[in-house]
């Protein structure tokens, strides 16, 4: 986050944007993406994925050790898997 907001490291933002990048082209979002999504708001379901996305990398250290996380390459893995499966089945309503 803070990355993101300075004007330092001109080189690093550029990575950040090329990794974001595809999800900024899902504006709209394709007919195909949303089928089976019910009544979903496309720019809200793109909020909520870019929340799942981002959020673990600027969450503040403190607070991840106070809800117990080891913000480490283990648990985003996990993370990675969890947020998976979330979409799959609870956005869905495991109709995918």
């Amino acid at each position: 986050m803070s990355l993101m907001t300075t004007e330092h490291s001109v080189e690093a933002k550029g990575v950040i944007f090329r990794l974001f990048e595809p999800i900024a082209e899902l504006t709209p979002m394709p007919h195909k993406l949303l089928e089976g999504w019910g009544e979903l708001d496309p720019q809200m379901l793109k909020m909520s994925l870019l929340s799942l996305m981002i959020f673990p990398f600027v969450m503040p250290i403190p607070m991840a050790k106070l809800h117990g996380y080891q913000l480490n390459e283990e648990f985003y893995q996990q993370l990675a898997k969890h947020n998976i499966a979330l979409l799959e089945n609870g956005i869905c309503g495991g109709k995918r």
